[in-house]
């Protein structure tokens, strides 16, 4: 007859070598599993910092085509401003000589051949300004124009208060508009004129060296 606590013995030692072996079994799988783990980890971290380098080097070339795309904007913006510019200055190039001529003719040389300044004097001047103005005026500096107006607006004043019956203006309008064109107390229209025009023509020169 067995001996009912042997049995009880070697069944428990059984359990407990089964136990430990399947201890020992979910280890080895359990650090396999983790080495696994930890493998595709580093993987995914791999691809992780390759995409950010990829990224990264998207976002540089696209700065480079970005800061390329803006310097060619404002080449080409720079480059409409001065050919803007430079039509503006053959304009005032053209403009300003006629517009001297007309000051020459009614002015200077009118007085040199004492011809009378009167309401016909005053009345060709004046339209001589305007078709100048009609022609050339958008091309005009601020300063040109603001005394040009100031001379015309002198002119029709010299028209209203021509003398009825011979068309005679006073002396003191006449010296007024000699003033506005000559310069009295400042520079005249035809200084800013001659220093305009100096100045365009240095810069026309400038540009074709």
């Amino acid at each position: 007859m067995k001996n009912p606590e042997l049995i009880t013995l070697t069944t428990a030692l059984i359990a407990a070598l089964i136990s430990i072996v399947g201890i020992i079994v979910n280890y080895f799988v359990s650090r396999k599993q983790i080495r696994n783990n930890t493998r595709e980890l580093f993987l995914k971290e791999a691809e992780l910092k390759a995409l950010q380098d990829r990224f990264k080097e998207e976002i540089r070339v696209k700065a480079i085509e970005l800061d390329n795309t803006q310097k060619s904007l404002e080449r080409e913006l720079e480059e409409l401003k001065q050919n803007q510019l430079q039509s503006i200055i053959n304009k005032r190039l053209e403009a300003y000589p006629e517009l001297w001529s007309v000051h020459i003719k009614f002015e200077t040389n009118w007085t040199y051949e004492k011809r009378k300044k009167d309401k016909n004097w005053a009345e060709q001047y004046v339209n001589a300004l305007n078709a100048v103005n009609i022609k050339y005026g958008l091309f005009f500096t601020q300063d040109l124009y603001a005394k040009f107006f100031e001379l015309r607006k002198e002119l029709y004043l010299a028209i209203d208060n021509a003398d009825k019956e011979t068309h005679e203006i006073p002396a003191q309008i006449t010296t007024n508009i000699r003033r506005i064109v000559y310069g009295h107390n400042g520079p005249g229209l035809s200084t800013i004129e001659k220093d305009d025009l100096g100045s365009y023509i240095n810069v026309a020169v400038a540009k074709r060296k």
